[in-house]
């Protein structure tokens, strides 16, 4: 998911800010390729510079209208008409690997339409859904933790910093 206003950041393309060696989306797209996920990126039409990187490295785009998360993550399901579907937001940043499979397993095993994460008891954007949702309907769901070190999601200035202090460190 890499379509949202990022107004706290005053960036609405803040999954191409650069923390270490990638940006953040370069990062998810490496870690999620390299555990074999097939890889879409959902996102605006007035996000250029995301479309650009997606077709700069072979990622198929899902477009959205750019109405909220909620609106725009039931979209881009629709749209895949697939499931199960991992969801990871594009302002995340992680060294752990392991945390996507942790997701996916915990996620998949579980009888609720959708599985929301937590991460270190924090909001984390990170979800497996699991069914298609009904049409004007709400989708049943449930919220587990997974605990993580070396993951950041970055929403403000502050949470850029203490990601980039992260990622800089030897």
């Amino acid at each position: 998911m890499a379509g949202g206003k990022g107004s706290r950041m005053r960036d609405p393309e803040k999954c191409l800010i650069r923390i270490g060696k990638l940006s953040i989306i370069a990062n998810l797209s490496e870690i999620l390729s390299h555990l074999g996920y097939e890889t879409f990126i959902a996102t605006t039409r007035l996000h250029r510079k995301v479309i650009q990187f997606a077709e700069e490295n072979s990622i198929d785009i899902i477009y959205t209208a750019g109405s909220g998360y909620e609106t725009d993550l039931g979209e881009a399901i629709v749209s895949l008409a697939k499931v199960p579907v991992l969801v990871v937001p594009g302002d995340l940043i992680t060294v752990d690997k392991s945390l996507f499979l942790e997701a996916w397993k915990a996620g998949t095993r579980s009888g609720a339409g959708v599985v929301t994460f937590t991460l270190n008891g924090n909001f984390s954007g990170i979800s497996v859904i699991n069914r298609l949702p009904p049409i004007g309907m709400p989708m049943d769901f449930e919220t587990a933790d997974i605990r993580s070190g070396g993951s950041f999601n970055v929403n403000t200035p502050a949470d850029l910093e203490l990601a980039r202090s992260y990622f800089l460190t030897p």
